[in-house]
């Protein structure tokens, strides 16, 4: 089972699209988080409040994460996520890069 079969149905075209899309590039897509219970949610915003994290982490009960509509990717290169994150937005949806978040795909409309 892959890890974007945690996403809502619908959105999970779209994941394996961009997803399909870095592999096929050679980027070595990695998915490192999808749907996160409110305990998990609740765990990383602590983390990212100590410092302790890399990344911007939503209020729990404010993440798409938790709704299953945001998951997060790494690619190899990291710069070649901005690409990645455009090709997103064109498919009319949220990047995180555009708040510091460029790990982050959301599928909020743009």
């Amino acid at each position: 089972m892959s890890a974007l079969s945690t996403l809502h149905r619908d959105a999970q075209p779209y994941a394996d699209f961009i997803v399909r899309v870095a592999r096929d590039n050679g980027l070595n897509p990695r998915i490192t988080s999808v749907r996160r219970s409110t305990t998990k949610q609740r765990a990383l915003y602590r983390r990212w409040q100590q410092g302790l994290s890399r990344y911007p982490v939503a209020k729990p009960g404010t993440s798409t994460h938790e709704l299953g509509l945001a998951f997060d990717m790494v690619v190899t290169p990291m710069s070649a996520l901005k690409p990645l994150g455009e090709l997103w937005e064109r498919l009319g949806f949220t990047w995180g890069g555009r708040f510091n978040d460029p790990i982050h795909f959301d599928f909020r409309l743009r």
